[in-house]
């Protein structure tokens, strides 16, 4: 955090799994931080200035910004069942996050 600057917890997700130590945490490639920096920005555009996370994907940067923080750890796993809610396939990568959070670990 830089003195002064306060940045949206979803763009630190975003800038979070970009930069993540774990490899097969990180985006796969720059296309696929663009189109996740284009979800973030669609979301923003949908509200009155706020951002209204709809999509599986903002919910997933959404719940990993939350579980940075034991205190909003049990929203993180609300937050990540939402997402699997919205998309399905995303359960078998996702749900040991949810179960991890459950039981109080962070990542």
């Amino acid at each position: 955090k830089i003195e002064g600057l306060h940045l949206d917890y979803r763009i630190d997700g975003l800038i979070g799994k970009a930069l993540s130590f774990e490899a097969q945490q990180r985006y796969p490639d720059a296309m696929e931080f663009g189109k996740a920096i284009r979800v973030f920005q669609q979301d923003l555009t949908e509200g009155d200035g706020e951002a209204h996370i709809s999509s599986a994907e903002g919910l997933v940067f959404q719940a990993m910004a939350l579980a940075k923080q034991y205190a909003t750890l049990e929203q993180a796993a609300d937050t990540l069942e939402s997402a699997i809610g919205v998309d399905p396939s995303l359960d078998q990568k996702y749900r040991p996050y949810v179960l991890r959070w459950r039981s109080g670990l962070m990542l």
